[in-house]
């Protein structure tokens, strides 16, 4: 909800805390979510490609389908 603004008002430093939580707590979407915001360096937070691939391939051992390619290459990976 934070990272979108849908039913709260938008804020992006909140949604990335909770996104760490629920990960933490196996959550595979916010692993996926987690993942690529690592992976891309989004919302202010550092780039890190290692952590943004293990997050991603977590979630997808878990089960998270989503086309994962497109930010591998975007990422210059």
């Amino acid at each position: 909800a934070y990272d979108t603004g849908e039913g709260v008002k938008e804020n992006k430093e909140e949604a990335f805390k909770w996104y760490q939580k629920s990960a933490s707590l196996g959550e595979i979407a916010s692993m996926h979510n987690l993942g690529i915001i690592y992976l891309l360096g989004l919302d202010r937070v550092a780039i890190d490609k290692e952590l943004g691939l293990h997050l991603l391939e977590e979630a997808a051992a878990e089960g998270f389908a989503a086309k994962h390619h497109e930010h591998y290459r975007s990422a210059n990976l």
